[in-house]
């Protein structure tokens, strides 16, 4: 069974990236087109716009609106890593240089904000668009105000878990949200049931983040397919930071200062590991992760058992993910 999601999973990648890859036309402002085109068609795995092509199943949206929507899905999530890169100064994105070092950080301001066009653009060719507006307006705020704090924080010397829980709920949960409840507004369910299934995508959004945060410091960037270490560099918060704070102020404080200004992969990469290890800091936060996805499926439960497995599958799949 899990064979057959896996299955269809990279088959609705396959199309959905082919669908992506054309969909710009670059015969006008190559200038600006052409590094569009490069972020779109950057593999990525897409997970986001799958959620929301499970959510319409559920409710047997058809095909034509589940893609033309998910495009929109997609694109929000290019645009706002599109500005993430210029923010954290990150080289790497997906595997390929970031818009901003390929070309230059006013192409890479440009080629977010028309992304961003584009999203509402190819919303508004569909019918029923206040609602989907609505929720695209909605998520987009969270999201930015997820990413303000995020900046906010790096200027704080600690935080404590529930604010950070805070922010990555807006962050990283919102497009997560979003792609589950885009399904339950094209489905013409009831509210409550529509807030349930971006409940569940705010679960699965800190879940997910939780393990981004794991794998920034135990994974490497061939296999992140971005720059690692960039949050030790500019002093964002983790969860697995925020944690050893809290746990161990002092020793967490002293190896800040033995990690300073030392060679990332040699040195401070290898110290983090073992104090997140020593401390046992690592296995609370996959126990967290576990927490919150299992939170997310109880939100669900009012779905139809075989329409649950769809989500469960989902989370099976995040599990096992190694960036």
């Amino acid at each position: 069974m899990y064979k057959n999601f896996v299955n269809e999973y990279e088959g609705f990648v396959k199309k959905f990236n082919l669908t992506l890859k054309n969909y710009v036309n670059m015969s006008d402002f190559p200038s600006l087109y052409k590094p569009i085109q490069y972020i779109l068609s950057s593999e990525g795995k897409r997970l986001r716009p799958f959620l929301f092509y499970l959510s319409s199943k559920v409710y047997n949206v058809p095909n034509d609106k589940i893609f033309q929507l998910a495009l929109s899905v997609e694109m929000l999530h290019c645009f706002s890593l599109v500005h993430d890169d210029i923010m954290d100064e990150d080289d790497l994105r997906r595997g390929k240089e970031t818009i901003h070092k390929k070309w230059d950080l006013s192409t890479a301001m440009l080629v977010g904000d028309a992304i961003f066009a584009l999203v509402y653009k190819n919303i508004n060719e569909l019918n029923n668009t206040k609602k989907v507006l609505d929720a695209f307006s909605k998520e987009t705020i969270n999201l930015c105000e997820g990413q303000s704090l995020d900046k906010i924080f790096e200027s704080k010397n600690s935080i404590s878990i529930d604010d950070y829980l805070n922010m990555i709920e807006l962050k990283t949960g919102s497009l997560l949200s979003l792609s589950c409840k885009l399904g339950g507004i094209l489905g013409d369910i009831t509210e409550d049931e529509i807030n349930k299934l971006g409940n569940f995508g705010n679960f699965i959004g800190k879940a997910f983040q939780i393990q981004d945060d794991i794998l920034e410091i135990y994974s490497d960037s061939l296999i992140m397919g971005k720059s690692l270490g960039s949050d030790i560099i500019f002093s964002k918060k983790t969860f697995l930071t925020c944690l050893a704070n809290e746990l161990n102020s002092k020793k967490w404080n002293l190896l800040n200062n033995q990690i300073y200004d030392k060679d990332l992969n040699n040195y401070t990469l290898p110290k983090l590991r073992e104090f997140f290890d020593k401390h046992g800091i690592k296995t609370i936060a996959e126990n967290k992760i576990k927490d919150f996805l299992d939170q997310g499926l109880s939100c669900i439960d009012f779905l139809p058992k075989d329409k649950q497995l769809f989500f469960s599958n989902y989370i099976k799949m995040i599990l096992e993910r190694k960036n």
